[in-house]
């Protein structure tokens, strides 16, 4: 098997109080080993609790993490479905005992609704139990899973591919939020009911198990089975067309016919006279019924070859034209690759260059939380992760212990030149320089500003880039207003700014300048192969020891030191990764980094 997912997720989870008799919550449970994980695959759950007495709900969610990794994991068949099945029969079993024992004298009252996904490979397994309600997303469209269904229990498996995301979620959570609101707002967890929770999967390739190295999951006849119908399926489709088409043409053909075998027989009228015609025709006729079989056979065979002959010309004509076409566009790519494989391969001048090849794992995909997003920069606040689209303006965060982002009511389009401040994100927009509260979804101080590219607050002042010109302000009054403390060409259109006692600069062409005291000083970036290339972020801080540098063009994060020489650079081990580089954000301790490479976001770190 060639490629192996994994999946990222988010849980949408109620805050539970400690006793409750409906309440809800999704899990993910991990096996022991990296052995178990091949052999078993890695569990994710969604369950709902109803009864008429109250429950422990922590005792309960631990019953149940403990019964499903055990009977799961220890479990000798090699059917993820039969497994899962015994498991959920033993959690039922398990809940109701509990029930009777302690908390209630109805362990009849009790309704468990459970619903279950083994991601093993690239074959999901989902198992339902009760009422619970599952979607697919693939591509922007969100559908119904359609599950074979056997007394309580519900079944569906299939090969998925990267990208698909997989929602699983309580009657009473697809009720209050249905998929429109699910994957165009965000949902607090304070907003949710105790039996209102929702489990999101987004699978991605899995880069923790080497490409190399051949892997048995055990899916043995079911993933070839599935294979099999996948051919059949495109075979009969094919067929299908081709028969179709074949119809077409013949219908076609008859249309053209027609006409000519009426003026023949017009012509033949006026040439033959009647009576001739109708003993001609007598003729014909006694000669068809004459018992020579052979010649009657023989002129149909003909008719229809000639029929089917033309049919099949126009048809695999334009099919071959048409295959040609594509193979036109499909042979320029692996041509691509090769040439870009070459370049790659060369790592000699590594060590060098300071290159650390890492592989980082994805720390999110903001397109689970919005599958319409762009973000365009990244910003750590605090104890949280906040990422913008300056297209709409919208702002998404999470506690950086647990990613689960969501999307803030209030936008601001045009927002960027990230930066915080006192626990505080700063940003500017189209209207001006901004202080936000991400804890409380609200501005704390506005200035109004025009034509205002880049903004940096440093040490009680507010630094601004517009146009040429670089201005150091108080914003006391409402406005950025004060004075000009530097003005230079290497502002204009500069890509970003960060401050610690000096001001750094990305200019336009990408190159980092440094400036003290409102005059250009004569820093100058040493020690790497190839000059920065479309850098996207700078960042300086007064607390740091280095200086950190987002380098798209080159598919690294830079490191140097307070003169510009080089310290470290981290590339990612997989070439075809870290392709559009947006931004980066680094902790107050700088040991770990944020990047943000298109929609997801990778955590990198530097201790290990």
């Amino acid at each position: 098997m060639t490629k192996k997912l994994t999946a990222k997720t988010q849980e949408l989870n109620p805050k539970l109080p400690q006793f409750s008799s409906s309440f809800s919550k999704c899990l993910h449970i991990p096996p022991d080993t990296q052995d178990v994980l091949l052999k078993k695959g890695t569990v994710y759950v969604n369950f709902c609790i109803q009864s008429s007495s109250n429950f422990d709900t922590q005792l309960v969610i631990k019953v149940v993490e403990d019964v499903l990794h055990d009977s799961y994991y220890q479990s000798e068949n090699i059917s993820p479905v039969q497994s899962m099945e015994k498991a959920i029969l033993e959690i039922k079993d398990k809940i109701s005992q509990l029930s009777s024992d302690t908390l209630t004298a109805d362990p009849q009252s009790t309704e468990i609704n459970f619903i279950s996904a083994v991601l093993w490979g690239n074959v999901i397994y989902i198992i339902r139990f009760g009422d619970m309600v599952s979607y697919v997303m693939k591509e922007g469209d969100v559908s119904t899973l359609e599950m074979i269904s056997e007394g309580k229990f519900s079944s569906f498996s299939k090969l998925v591919d990267e990208n698909e995301v997989f929602i699983f979620c309580t009657k009473s959570f697809s009720e209050a939020f249905p998929t429109e609101t699910l994957l165009t707002s965000s949902i607090p967890e304070n907003d949710l009911k105790p039996d209102q929770s929702c489990l999101l999967m987004r699978l991605m390739q899995d880069t923790s198990i080497p490409k190399e190295e051949e892997v048995d999951f055990g899916l043995g006849n079911a993933v070839s089975k599935s294979v099999n119908r996948e051919r059949v399926d495109k075979i009969s489709k094919s067929m299908g067309k081709i028969f179709s088409g074949l119809f077409v043409v013949l219908k076609n053909i008859g249309k053209i016919v027609k006409p000519i075998w009426e003026y023949i027989k017009e012509v033949i009228g006026k040439i033959v006279p009647k009576r001739k015609a109708v003993l001609f025709t007598r003729k014909i006729t006694q000669i068809s019924r004459s018992g020579n079989k052979k010649t009657k056979g023989l002129v149909f065979l003909i008719l229809i070859t000639t029929l089917l002959s033309v049919s099949v010309f126009f048809t695999f004509k334009s099919k071959i034209f048409k295959e040609d076409s594509e193979e036109e566009v499909v042979t320029e790519v692996p041509q691509e690759e090769v040439a870009n494989e070459i370049i790659r391969e060369d790592r000699s001048r590594d060590e060098e260059f300071k290159i650390k090849r890492i592989s980082p794992e994805v720390f999110y995909d903001l397109k689970i939380t919005d599958p319409d997003a762009e973000p365009t920069e990244i910003q750590i606040v605090g104890d949280r992760l906040a990422i913008v689209d300056r297209r709409t303006g919208k702002i998404y965060h999470s506690e950086i212990s647990t990613p689960n982002f969501i999307t803030e009511r209030n936008t601001y389009p045009g927002i960027k030149s990230l930066a915080q401040t006192n626990n505080l994100l700063t940003f500017n927009d189209n209207e001006g320089y901004k202080t936000y509260d991400i804890g409380n979804s609200q501005i704390e101080d506005s200035h109004t500003v025009d034509s205002l590219n880049l903004t940096y607050p440093y040490s009680g002042y507010i630094y601004s880039i517009s146009n040429d010109v670089l201005t150091r302000s108080s914003g006391n009054t409402g406005k950025l207003e004060g004075r000009i403390w530097g003005q230079n060409p290497d502002f204009v259109d500069a890509r970003s700014m960060a401050i610690a006692y000096s001001v750094f600069v990305l200019k336009r062409n990408g190159e980092l300048v440094e400036y003290s005291g409102g005059a250009k000083t004569n820093f100058s970036v040493g020690g790497l192969e190839k000059p920065l290339s479309e850098p996207v972020k700078v960042i300086a801080d007064l607390d740091f020891t280095n200086i950190f540098v987002a380098d798209r063009g080159n598919k690294s994060i830079v490191v140097l030191d307070s003169d510009g020489n080089l310290i470290q650079q981290y590339r990612n081990d997989d070439d075809s990764l870290w392709q559009d580089i947006r931004g980066i954000a680094v902790s107050s301790d700088e040991k770990t980094i944020f990047v943000l490479d298109s929609s997801k976001i990778y955590k990198i770190d530097l201790e290990e």
